[in-house]
């Protein structure tokens, strides 16, 4: 409700109070012509009950409209925190399509160099063509012998080098599109580490177990998503901690909306030890792994209280120690 709202509101409730003591002073005047002091007092003290009740009502709008108010801003902070969220999403699939687009450069510039390769070798071929046929009808054998096998050593040390660039190129292709894919195939899903694993039971019986385990985590969180599958990794040798789970989504906006909710984690008195992440790649853990021990070597020989460093978004973040 905005303020312009509330004024008049008001504005309205103030009017109509006096509106019916108006009315009720007028009834009051022309009734009291005809009556003696002791009617006068009745008169009086109900005209002035009927004035505390009206005060009352009004006083309850106010607090009505008070409530309202709050209820508004509240929903007002809601919808800027998912703006927030929104725009978080923007941004990274922006930097996703930045990287796609250099990704598909990079193809393109080593489909022309293959391309001016064949040239080079096809120029060759016709300049040793042309030699050979002069010096025939010169009848230059020996030169033309000569010639030959030079053409051919260049040739050939030309195709060694030609073929080592290709597979070069070949594997960098694969790499990214094995990147690419993988990174399409992940963004669905979620990683919960930290959540109990059931034992002495059945496969059968923890693949339920896990799965009340879950709903009930993204209740908790009062997350409405939709979990397609779920996943238990294999437990590590000689740990006691339990090993993690993977949940795969509809799609990528309720892995975020999860990730987001997952926050409210950290004060909860049975979850406190659980904790949600994206489902990386092999690259991006290696990427991740860097800069977490390089935020730890910051952390460690920075001599600044006030400050800390800790990774989002890819990169390095400096923030302020809490008072």
């Amino acid at each position: 409700m905005s303020d312009s709202m509330r004024d008049r509101a008001m504005r309205d409730a103030k009017r109509l109070r006096n509106e019916k003591l108006a009315i009720a002073s007028k009834a009051s005047v022309d009734q009291l012509a005809d009556m003696n002091g002791e009617s006068f007092l009745t008169i009086y003290k109900l005209m002035y009950e009927k004035v505390c009740e009206l005060e009352v009502k009004i006083e309850e709008q106010q607090e009505a409209l008070d409530s309202q108010t709050d209820k508004f801003k509240e929903l007002s902070r809601t919808n800027e925190n998912l703006k927030k969220a929104i725009n978080k999403s923007e941004e990274k699939i922006t930097v996703q399509q930045q990287e796609i687009n250099c990704q598909r450069e990079i193809i393109n510039q080593i489909s022309k160099m293959n391309d001016e390769l064949e040239k080079r070798v096809d120029k060759l071929e016709n300049e040793s063509e042309n030699k050979r046929m002069e010096v025939e009808t010169s009848g230059e054998i020996t030169k033309i012998n000569n010639w030959s096998e030079i053409l051919f050593k260049k040739k050939h040390n030309l195709s060694l080098e030609q073929r080592d660039a290709q597979q070069k190129q070949i594997k960098v292709v694969n790499t990214l599109a094995s990147e690419i894919n993988e990174r399409e195939r992940r963004k669905k899903n979620v990683i919960i580490f930290g959540l109990a694993e059931p034992s002495n039971v059945n496969q059968d019986e923890k693949i339920k177990a896990d799965e009340v385990k879950v709903k009930s985590l993204i209740n908790e969180l009062e997350d409405k998503v939709h979990v397609k599958r779920i996943t238990r990794l294999k437990t590590k040798i000689n740990t006691n901690k339990p090993s993690a789970i993977i949940i795969e989504l509809e799609n990528e906006r309720e892995r975020n909306s999860l990730l987001f909710n997952a926050k409210k984690l950290k004060n909860h008195n049975f979850y406190k030890n659980v904790f949600l992440s994206i489902d990386m790649t092999l690259s991006e853990r290696e990427k991740f792994n860097e800069l977490r021990n390089e935020a730890k070597k910051r952390n460690s020989t920075e001599n600044n209280n006030n400050t800390y460093w800790v990774v989002r978004n890819d990169r390095l973040v400096q923030f302020k120690q809490k008072q």
